[in-house]
């Protein structure tokens, strides 16, 4: 009879013993998840692209089937998530997600020590199970990630299939294989799972993230790059429980939101911020309503919000209390329609 192997992640050295100095000449192979991102569960993210790109009744039915995930295996829970986030889906409407929504939680969810370990490298590859396009545009443009390898996805036209390419999930260390051959990498991060041990045993040294790894959250003056822009809806990372939430909230905040749009469009400036204040809305005004040299007469005032949604110039307007107009470039028709307040496309 065989001998049985169990794996030993002690096998390799902690990334808190990775030193950094002399690594501009040497290549870094790393995991996204469990590795660069301190989040474990892959769940939060195709939530964000079913909601963002999909819209409500697609992440309602990937919230349906959380349950179902529990108990399927790794590889199948993988293609079921995909199968639901991307049946249908315009590969556009992808794009726009993974550059205008997505960064936002991957920089909040950054591993900082993960993080430095792989800036310091001269040449950096990442390698991740989920679908390429859901990380490339942030590893690229944010990590300055030189190669990323994920699992592909099948496409018809410019839809997706929800069905992933021929080649199957990505197999990381096979991955490693097929982009660098007989020159192994010099260093691999990965997790302490033994798919991970699979792709990191392949370079020349090799760490993994254990419990002391998993340092506090990387605050926003430590961004690799400034947070560009963030034109999602969700502005809380929707875990199962964060998600089942929104929805249970829904058929009571769905009547309190056309409360406040009915009490923007009718009643007078001065009154729209104690008649919302009543609907439970906590809104705080602070600094001067006005211009500081006050003559401003033949001259108009440009203000400028810090956030893309037609509530901000709304809610500018009850401040300064008198009416204002928006431009806009990405509202769709029904926005404008029922907007409060007058709406230019630029």
């Amino acid at each position: 009879m065989g001998a049985i192997h169990t794996y030993n992640p002690a096998k390799h050295p902690s990334l808190s013993e990775f030193c950094r100095r002399g690594r501009k000449s040497q290549t870094i192979v790393c995991n996204i998840h469990r590795c660069l991102l301190r989040s474990p569960s892959f769940f939060p993210y195709f939530m964000l692209v079913a909601f963002e790109g999909g819209g409500i009744l697609r992440a309602l039915l990937l919230l349906l089937l959380s349950p179902l995930l529990l108990i399927l295996d790794d590889e199948m829970e993988m293609r079921v998530m995909i199968f639901v986030t991307f049946f249908g889906m315009r590969v556009r409407d992808m794009e726009s997600v993974s550059r205008m929504v997505l960064p936002k939680f991957y920089l909040e969810n950054l591993n900082l020590r993960a993080y430095e370990a792989l800036d310091s490298a001269g040449t950096k590859a990442v390698f991740t199970v989920v679908p390429r396009i859901m990380v490339e545009a942030f590893l690229k443009d944010y990590l300055d990630v030189d190669s990323v390898v994920g699992t592909e996805l099948c496409t018809v036209g410019d839809f997706f299939t929800g069905l992933v390419s021929p080649s199957g999930l990505l197999v990381k260390h096979r991955a490693v294989e097929d982009l660098f051959g007989d020159e192994r990498p010099d260093v691999g991060i990965g997790s302490s799972s033994v798919c991970d041990h699979l792709f990191v045993s392949l370079c020349k040294e090799a760490y993994v993230i254990t419990g002391d790894d998993d340092v506090a959250k990387m605050s926003r003056s430590r961004y690799p790059k400034p947070l560009i822009f963030h034109d999602g809806r969700l502005a809380f990372l929707p875990t199962p429980a964060a998600t089942l939430w929104m929805f249970t909230w829904l058929p009571v905040g769905i009547p309190i939101a056309i409360l406040r749009l009915f009490i923007g469009s009718v009643f007078p400036c001065h009154l729209i911020i104690p008649l919302c204040a009543a609907t439970g809305m906590d809104l705080r005004v602070s600094g001067p309503t006005q211009p500081a040299n006050g003559n401003n007469k033949g001259k108009g005032i440009l203000y400028v919000c810090n956030h893309r949604i037609v509530y901000d110039p709304a809610f500018l307007t009850g401040a300064l209390r008198k009416p204002l107009t928006t431009v806009t470039y990405g509202l769709s028709r029904t926005s404008e329609i029922i907007s409060p307040m007058k709406i230019v496309r630029d």
